[in-house]
């Protein structure tokens, strides 16, 4: 974020315009936020190098291929803190560096700062390429098959597509580097460098966001018990998921019904309402030993014959 809000402020002060149509605060000013940018620099493709290095090492650990991983880990963490403390300290006094057109010959001096930042652009090509080249090394070996080989290497050297950008970078250096407009040139270097970083900070999120989606899909899935008593409840729509349908089948499961019975009188033939019910209850239930136990039917029927005595009765 810093490096990014200074890439911004550098264009409002003036680092998107000719240098010539600056005036000297101007140029002071943007010359101070392009300072500041190549010392945030330095740490930012640090972190962003060193986290894509620690994910290899997670990875493809205990490989013994690993050990050049950390070696190459090692060389970057060092090699950043150098050149950290050259930008830091890159002109004699520091104020020097953005009063470099202004200030009276013999009052400072500096390093030059475009041969600095080629060396720099120069290292981070060869440690972008090393880090896409270290998935492939490590990947291809394995007894895996060609799609889950390509996938694997693409979701890990992605990162190695910040190499064309520093690439980019590098050339830019080395066919404008002595370009009177340096403001511009500075601003494409900032430009470059923000698409480096943020394309790396994206590629050392994607492991771990692969696995974050990857755990969210499983637990979308039904679980097992689920898959299974879903059968049950197309099967016996009174079931109510309480105990496992392999196991317990219906159990406890009953169906309950009424059966109304009608007496008709002799002669008329008209229906009239009986004066007894003949309650059915009906248990179904299964034993513990699954779906394929006997089925077992308990049926109590009750009739309450009140009618007998009625005169009007007459039995058909």
């Amino acid at each position: 974020m810093g490096y990014c809000t200074c890439s911004i402020m550098y264009g409002f002060a003036g680092g998107a315009d000719n240098i010539a149509y600056l005036t000297q605060d101007e140029s002071d000013t943007s010359f101070k936020i392009l300072y500041a940018s190549t010392i945030i620099y330095a740490p930012l493709a640090m972190t962003v190098k060193v986290t894509l290095l620690l994910v290899l090492a997670r990875i493809y650990s205990p490989f013994r291929g690993v050990i050049a991983v950390y070696v190459l880990l090692a060389l970057n963490v060092l090699y950043y803190f150098i050149i950290l403390f050259i930008k830091a300290f890159i002109c004699d006094p520091v104020s020097a560096y953005w009063t470099e057109m202004t200030r009276p010959k013999g009052s400072g001096t500096c390093l030059d700062r475009s041969a600095v930042i080629i060396a720099d652009s120069l290292i981070s090509v060869i440690s972008d390429i090393a880090i896409f080249v270290l998935p492939v090394v490590f990947t291809w070996p394995l007894q895996m098959r060609k799609k889950v080989k390509i996938k694997v290497i693409s979701l890990l050297g992605l990162g190695g597509i910040a190499v064309g950008f520093s690439l980019y970078r590098l050339v830019l250096l080395i066919v404008d580097g002595n370009s009177p407009d340096q403001s511009i040139l500075f601003m494409r270097v900032l430009l470059s460098g923000n698409a480096e970083g943020g394309i790396g900070l994206i590629c050392a999120c994607l492991p771990a966001l692969s696995k974050y989606i990857t755990l969210r899909r499983q637990n979308r899935r039904p679980s097992q018990r689920d898959q299974e008593n879903a059968g049950c409840v197309k099967a016996n729509p009174i079931f109510d998921g309480s105990s496992n349908c392999n196991n317990n089948g219906f159990a406890g499961a009953s169906l309950q019904s009424h059966m109304e019975t009608r007496i008709w009188r002799g002669s008329e033939g008209s229906a009239v309402d009986a004066a007894g019910t003949m309650p059915l209850q009906s248990e179904i239930s299964r034993s513990s030993a699954g779906r394929n136990s006997p089925l077992t039917i308990r049926t109590n029927v009750v009739v309450h014959r009140e009618s007998e005595n009625n005169p009007e009765y007459s039995p058909s």
